[in-house]
Formats: C-alpha cells, structure tokens, sequence
C-alpha cells in the first residue's frame, strides 16, 4: 500500500487552529513524523517522546492486580493477602509491589536488564535509592531493579504513601 505524500495536501484549519499547528509543529518536528508516518519506533527510540515520563501508571492500585495476576487471583484476593502481609511483615508487602513496579518500568526497555550499565534499587533499610555494584548481582528476579535512578524515584513517587508511613522515624514495627 503506497503512503500519500502529506507534504503535498494542503489541509484547511481555522486561524486559531493553525497559528497552534504553526506554533507546536515545527519543520523539525513535521519531517521527524513523516519519516515515520507507520509510527513504527518504539517510544526508548522515539525522539519525539520522554522517555522517563511515557506510560508511567501511578496507581497502586494498578500495581495490586498485576501481583495478583502473576498468582492467577482475582483484586479482592490479592488485596487482603497483602493487608495480612502488611500487619505481619509490612516490607514483605513492599517488596511485592516495589518489585513488580520496576518489572513494569523494566519492560519499558528492548533489552534484557543485565545490559544496564548501572543499577538501582530502593533499600529496605530506610528506603534510599542506591546504586548496585553489578558484580555482586546474581540474579534479578529476588529484588526490584531498576536501570536509572529515574525510573527508582518514579517508583518512590508511586509508594511515597506506603514509604512514609514505612520509614517515619520512630517506627519501630513492633
């Protein structure tokens, strides 16, 4: 199927239509979409995109039921097992969810994330964001990892409830 030159068709806006078409779409701009009118890049590759800020879901809720999705439970399922964690061991609970947000920030990448030149992790300690010594990694499935101190802070956004809560002073957990 032959793609139309869009260079050529004149399309017909109102003013206030096109001084904001004029203004946003610069010539850069425009060329960068016509080379890629199948939208065929990736958002990582895709210049037009923050890669940071693409896709980033803040519900914790969210995050809930892909826990429960990986176990085959329903919300409801999912939601009390992890209450009942939450009053046993609260980090366990944290863990869980921390781990799946970064599985889901990971995902936002072509490949494997043992080709990350550095990694990140939030501590259980007092939940700082750390850098890893990659040497000293086994395997990536016992923690959550993330590439860019970027993606751990996004991930602190969305526990920011959680972790205040988990590592006020004081709290002795007991």
């Amino acid at each position: 199927m032959e793609t139309p030159d869009l260079k050529q068709q004149k399309v017909q806006l109102d003013p206030v239509w096109e001084s904001m078409f004029v203004n946003i779409f610069t010539p850069e701009v425009l060329d960068k979409i016509y080379a890629n009118l199948q939208n065929n890049l990736s958002p990582r590759e895709n210049p037009l995109v923050n890669p940071v800020e693409e896709r980033v879901v803040k519900d914790l809720a969210y995050y809930v039921g892909k826990v429960g999705k990986r176990a085959g439970w329903k919300y409801e399922k999912t939601r009390n097992l992890l209450n009942k964690l939450d009053e046993i061991y609260p980090i366990a609970a944290f863990s869980l969810i921390l781990r799946e947000i970064a599985v889901d920030r990971d995902s936002q990448y072509v490949d494997h994330i043992e080709e990350s030149p550095e990694i990140f992790a939030i501590t259980v300690l007092d939940g700082t964001i750390v850098q890893l010594d990659k040497r000293s990694i086994q395997n990536y499935r016992n923690f959550a990892a993330f590439r860019t101190i970027e993606d751990a802070k996004i991930a602190c956004r969305i526990l920011s409830p959680i972790m205040k809560d988990l590592f006020r002073n004081g709290n002795k957990g007991q």
